[in-house]
């Protein structure tokens, strides 16, 4: 993946970016359930759908672009499980 002008992605000190790998989205695909596999992994997941966000912005969908809206509402569900991943977590430790 390359820039607008051709050349390589690089972050804001000068660094460059390895190529972002883009996974397939499913409908309804989410980490309800993710629990058993660890806070860690529900993290990470809200994580990468928001680094899906700023690429759909990157590639030049507008805030109103269904692709936009779709990786908001992938980012806004992975946060939520993530939030209660995470309350349950808490909630084990403190029993």
């Amino acid at each position: 993946m390359t820039a607008a002008h051709g050349g390589p992605l690089v972050d804001h000190i000068g660094r460059q970016r390895p190529p972002v790998r883009h996974r397939p989205v499913r409908p309804g695909a989410g980490f309800i359930g993710a629990g058993a596999e660890g806070p860690g992994r529900s993290i990470d997941g809200s994580y990468h759908s928001l680094r899906d966000i700023r690429e759909a912005l990157a590639s030049g969908c507008t805030i109103a672009s269904e692709e936009y809206q779709a990786a908001r509402q992938i980012h806004g569900d992975a946060t939520r499980a993530a939030r209660v991943v995470l309350r349950a977590d808490l909630a084990a430790l403190e029993a």
